[in-house]
């Protein structure tokens, strides 16, 4: 079936901004706010409801004073942090529970950013959490705003592979392994990073923000001392990466690794101020200082070739067509992804011709017999679909040595203009 896009379809509102919120004093009267942008609280007058939690242990307490509640519904799946760093004066600490007053507290902060906190952890999309907003014990209350942010994976343009950075204060490296092969972006397991040469070290300290402005230090990488390896030493040998990549590359601080204090077997980016460039650290399963994971997904697979021009969206990027799965009609595990996009409804299409022409907010990158796929809603900003090669419309039927060329057409009211844009274009030959 031929492609038609219709204007009236595009006349979406624009999204409604995060209310201006306060934080109610009592647990169970939590006041409402869903998705993500910046809050106001007020904790000037607040008593305190909530009670200490483990997770919350900073400097001889597990409990957060004058509390304020708010009650947060997630817009959809992903990692989302939360702070208040350059954003308030009090001394902060904040904790997220699992969605109600008695509920398990899932992740907490006090210090992260001088005296401000930053949380990060995963939500389901459409779950109900409930924040809590206070000071650490003793210290005044007063306003301030919280900022909700969705953490997006960024793409490395030089190996075509997706990084994120997972604020999570004193995590475990086992357990951040855990988490991080426990994700997926675009169909791809992620797996904590890999650093393999110096272009990659550089982007990802240059590029990547654990959440309060201060680059990647005290960040896990997935490299770890194997210790029932033949070439183990302490305290330079047997180092490797969780994917087995060979140990190529090394950006050890001076006199990194010296396993002090024993045992310190997980790789670790060194504090702030100790390197303008992101230098290693070996570092305890247990080390104290600890901000957070990096995680990597190897969404460079290197399917087809990228063409035509994409056009910054709302999101301050041009989306970018890729493919993972292999291109054999046989083996029939193709997915088409694109991003970064608003978060909103989205179709990809494809033809027989590539083209170059100013369509919409962006450029129409294929004609001929347009074939389209059906509608997605892109979520964390991306949009994906598998191919389902027999089910194609018949139009649209492909075999082994086709060349097709694909795009992604997308709503962007937020954007104004023609309410809609498109990505670049991406040229695939199947297999048999």
């Amino acid at each position: 079936m031929r492609l038609t896009f219709h204007a009236a379809s595009l006349a979406l509102a624009f999204s409604a901004a995060p209310a201006f919120a306060q934080g109610d004093d009592d647990c169970t009267m939590a006041q409402a706010i869903m998705g993500t942008g910046v809050f106001a609280f007020d904790n000037s007058a607040a008593t305190t409801d909530g009670v200490p939690d483990a997770l919350c242990y900073a400097f001889g307490t597990s409990d957060i004073d004058n509390d304020v509640w708010f009650s947060w519904t997630a817009p959809n799946d992903g990692n989302f942090t939360i702070t208040t760093c350059t954003q308030t004066v009090i001394d902060s600490k904040l904790a997220v529970l699992d969605g109600s007053c008695a509920g398990a507290v899932l992740a907490c902060n006090d210090d992260s950013c001088g005296l401000q906190s930053t949380i990060g952890f995963d939500a389901v999309g459409s779950q109900t959490y409930l924040l809590r907003v206070g000071t650490f014990p003793g210290a005044f209350g007063g306003t301030g705003t919280i900022t909700i942010n969705e953490n997006v994976p960024m793409l490395n343009p030089a190996n075509g592979n997706h990084y994120l950075a997972v604020p999570e204060i004193g995590i475990l490296w086992t357990d951040a392994k855990v988490a991080a092969e426990a994700s997926s972006f675009m169909g791809v397991q992620g797996h904590l990073a890999t650093v393999t040469d110096a272009a990659e070290d550089d982007w990802i300290w240059a590029n990547l923000d654990g959440g309060n402005g201060q680059n990647m230090e005290e960040y896990w990488l997935g490299g770890f001392q194997d210790l029932n390896s033949m070439s183990y030493s302490e305290p330079a040998g047997g180092w490797t990466w969780v994917t087995g990549e060979p140990w190529a590359f090394t950006d050890w601080w001076p006199g990194e690794p010296n396993d002090s204090p024993a045992p310190e077997d997980y790789v670790i980016y060194m504090p702030f101020g100790l390197s303008s460039t992101g230098q290693w650290n070996d570092g305890r399963n247990d080390h104290w200082s600890i901000r957070g994971y990096i995680v990597e997904y190897d969404t460079g697979t290197g399917l087809g070739d990228n063409y035509c021009i994409n056009v910054v969206n709302s999101t301050g990027s041009g989306a970018e067509m890729s493919a993972t799965g292999t291109l054999s009609i046989a083996t029939n595990n193709l997915a088409l992804h694109a991003g970064p996009v608003p978060n909103q409804p989205g179709l990809f299409f494809y033809g027989p011709t590539q083209l170059q022409q100013p369509f919409g907010n962006g450029f129409l990158c294929i004609t001929g017999n347009l074939v389209r796929l059906d509608v997605v809603f892109a979520s964390a900003n991306q949009m994906s679909f598998a191919i389902d090669y027999p089910n194609l419309p018949s139009l649209g039927q492909v075999t082994a040595g086709d060349t097709r060329f694909f795009q992604a057409w997308y709503r962007d009211p937020a954007a104004g203009g023609a309410f809609f844009n498109l990505s670049d274009g991406l040229e695939l030959t199947f297999e048999p």
